[in-house]
């Protein structure tokens, strides 16, 4: 497994996390859906994950996203300070 992820791919599973779906992460991020789904799709075959929630999961576990103190994800070079 690859444990990297692109800023793209980091910043996408982030806003799964926090409770997007591919659409609403579409127009916040200002791309097309099928953008937002290979994107994804992409960073679920780079994580070995099996589904988005697997992915989010794998990439908290290896520090590529990490939790902010209410429970949100984050990218990690782009946390919020304690």
């Amino acid at each position: 497994m690859s444990a990297t992820l692109t800023s793209r791919q980091a910043e996408f599973l982030s806003l799964i996390a926090q409770g997007m779906h591919r659409a609403q992460i579409a127009e916040h991020c200002f791309v097309s859906p099928t953008t937002v789904s290979t994107t994804l799709s992409f960073a679920r075959q780079r994580l070995e994950a099996k589904t988005l929630a697997h992915a989010v999961a794998i990439a908290i576990r290896h520090d590529l996203l990490v939790l902010g103190p209410d429970g949100i994800a984050f990218v990690a070079n782009d946390s919020p300070a304690p």
